[in-house]
């Protein structure tokens, strides 16, 4: 597996680097021991390389190179440092740009750009904690980390060399005992099979709960919510009877960053007579919470200096600019002597207390900006995890903003993406390179790059979508209707928390028609993933239906050719295989793999859903008659299309006949159903 490796730490007030032999093992001398160990998994292997020191060893850097080389590659998967990062496939050809140079001070603490920073050079990529290869069809090889806990983990491919190097990234790290250099898996086989296996490795705390949809403050209202837009919300919400579980009260409830605990002056009833409200509506309250940073303005920067995290010559970490008005975040040191029982009265405080039941914990990342006190940023980061998810075993936690190593199996949500925008693409933090950048198309890119980890690493928390011209509140919407179509469809297709900050009186009718389509909330099970370019084509089921969803990206449209079979979309109607769909420029659709018979009657479609036919709850088919039953939740303009085999003149459905008419070669009956109060 291993051709050959480095590591460099310092014994002794010595630093030394040494080149590692894996053909004689262990591999040792008077200060370090290194040894490896290799077992089977079902669809690959796993790998452990551990170091023993003789000694008390400060690491600095660890890097082996795999023996073999990457066959048939055509893109691989490039994971981002933290949730907002850009990840997605890329191909050979493509290369990860430097942060322009004159950005760094105020963006790069948000990503990897002085931690790893990336060369610029085309085909040389790097991936944090796990990556895949794909090549052709049905080539697919996953490596990846199983144990981020004593370092991230960092590979790097060089395209032409066809040469992956695996690295530790444990600067800061103290071992006196045993230190896992590194814990890897390598698997190969169908893609779904190989993921499932992977994650089975991983600890699973948390992460497994059902698709939940919500309401959250932080789009249209920015940081201007207030009492009043939270009551207005709630008020639309129940007067239009939308089945969410979530109300999430986000950034601007605060007086400022760092003072959590003292609500801003548009919060005049305070907070626990807000959680209640929520309640009383029936959704689960939801606060966010940036816990590791404050601003220079706070009472937490100006009385509780020795809980900020400093560099060595004294001077405070900055965790990242935020806004002219607000100027720099500063981070918070976890270890600072008397901050972790602030950390756990805080905590205590916004649940117990004020009855939020949902924490949204953002900035993690800000206070393991520095390696100390003998430890990694993972680890440091593992002991922050920890600690909150000893305190709050009940609370459901979204993490943001965060190495995902770190949270894998240990909170129930995170986000795996930038935040969205009311507009596709922010043109100027693109040509500076900033990959953590808020955009609408860079969320999407990520939520589709990162689908996998739903359900398995933790649920998925997609940026907010939204339909609405936002004219009324503080943003204005300027997606077209296939924008904000596209971000709304992946958003539930991929999801596995959904939000949005629309007020939904706003909306028009073919808002309202485009915001009922997602009722009942239907759980995908995703089968293949096909991308060319930005154009991506994706098979998944639903209720044991086949379903393709086609979605181009691109600001041109896009031919796509249908495979073999019948399909049935609520605006193209039924499509025959090998048919050649136009996608227009950011469009999205999705198309029914009709399952037809000549026997007895079978579905076609149905209108009103985004996944067509979803909606229907229960269908039972004979021979010339079939029950149908559909939930209150779906639309009441639903309408449901059955095929009709050659000979039969009329189909009875729930006790009503329905004659049979024809339209493009199609023999079918139209049915709208009574939808179930």
């Amino acid at each position: 597996m291993f051709a050959q490796g480095w590591i460099t730490y310092c014994f002794n007030g010595q630093k030394q680097k040494k080149q590692i032999s894996f053909e004689e093992l262990p591999f040792g001398d008077e200060e370090i021991e290194i040894k490896v160990k290799e077992s089977n998994a079902y669809r690959g292997k796993i790998y452990q390389i551990t170091l023993h020191p003789l000694g008390t060893v400060e690491l600095i850097d660890f890097a082996v190179k795999l023996s073999r080389e990457i066959e048939n590659e055509e893109s691989m998967m490039v994971n981002g440092f933290q949730s907002e990062s850009l990840s997605k496939e890329i191909s050979r050809h493509d290369f990860i740009k430097p942060l322009f140079v004159l950005a760094r001070p105020f963006l790069a603490s948000r990503g990897d750009y002085k931690i790893f920073p990336s060369s610029g050079k085309k085909g040389r990529f790097h991936s944090w904690t796990y990556t895949y290869f794909c090549g052709g069809k049905n080539a697919f090889r996953l490596f990846g980390s199983i144990n981020e806990k004593p370092g991230y983990t960092v590979w790097e491919y060089f395209i032409k060399e066809r040469k992956l190097l695996v690295h530790r990234e444990c600067q800061g790290a103290k071992a006196t005992q045993e230190y896992p250099l590194l814990e890897i898996y390598e698997g190969k086989g169908d893609r779904k099979g190989v993921f499932n296996e992977y994650f089975s490795f991983w600890p699973s705390l948390r992460g497994n709960g059902n698709t939940r949809l919500g309401w959250s403050s932080s789009h249209n209202c920015r940081t201007g919510i207030s009492e009043k837009v939270v009551e207005e919300n709630l008020q639309a919400l129940s007067h239009k009877d939308v089945p969410i579980q979530v109300f999430q009260v986000e950034d601007g409830y605060q007086e400022a960053y760092g003072d959590w605990v003292y609500p801003h002056e548009n919060f005049p009833s305070g907070m626990p007579a807000l959680a209640e409200k929520i309640s009383s509506h029936g959704f689960l309250p939801g606060l966010w919470l940036a816990p590791f940073i404050c601003e220079k303005k706070s009472m937490m920067f100006k009385e509780n200096s020795q809980w900020l995290l400093y560099h060595k010559g004294g001077k405070p970490v900055k965790a990242g600019w935020k806004s002219f008005q607000t100027g720099w975040l500063y981070a918070l040191d976890f270890y600072a002597p008397g901050f972790k029982e602030h950390l756990a009265k805080l905590l205590y405080t916004v649940t117990e207390e004020w009855g939020f039941k949902i924490l949204i914990l953002d900035y993690l990342y800000a206070t393991s900006l520095l390696p100390r006190n003998g430890k990694t940023r993972a680890q440091i980061m593992s002991d922050v995890v920890d600690f909150i998810n000893n305190l709050l075993p009940e609370t459901s936690l979204v993490a943001r903003k965060t190495p995902l190593g770190a949270v894998i199996g240990k909170t129930d949500y995170a986000q795996v993406s930038s935040d969205t925008t009311p507009y596709w693409e922010n043109r100027f933090l693109k040509s500076i390179h900033f990959r953590e950048r808020p955009s609408t198309l860079n969320a999407l890119r990520s939520t589709l790059g990162r689908y996998h980890l739903d359900g398995k690493a933790f649920r998925n928390a997609t940026s907010n979508f939204m339909l609405s011209e936002g004219s009324t509140s503080s943003v204005t919407n300027l997606m077209n209707e296939h924008q904000r179509y596209t971000l709304f469809f992946f958003n539930f297709l991929l999801g596995g928390q959904v939000l949005f900050s629309d007020n939904i009186a706003e909306y028009t009718p073919r808002q309202q028609e485009i915001f009922r389509s997602a009722f009942p909330v239907r759980e995908p099970d995703i089968k293949d993933f096909y991308r060319q370019g930005e154009f991506w084509v994706i098979h998944f089921k639903v209720m044991r239906r086949n379903y393709l969803a086609l979605c181009n990206l691109e600001g041109k449209p896009v031919k796509y050719r249908l495979g073999e079979g019948m399909f049935y979309n609520s605006r193209l109607f039924m499509m025959q295989g090998k048919s050649e769909i136009e996608l227009a420029p950011f469009e999205t659709i999705c198309l029914l793999e009709v399952a037809k018979s000549e026997q007895r009657p079978y579905l076609l479609g149905a209108t009103n859903h985004i996944y067509p036919g979803a909606q229907i709850e229960r269908l039972i088919i004979r021979r010339d008659s079939l029950t149908l039953k559909v939930p209150p939740q779906a639309s009441r303009d639903t309408v449901v299309y059955f095929g009709i085999p050659p000979g039969q003149v009329t189909l009875r459905v729930n006790r009503v006949n329905y004659p049979v008419v024809k339209r493009e070669e199609i023999r079918y009956v139209a049915v709208e159903p009574e939808v179930e109060e």
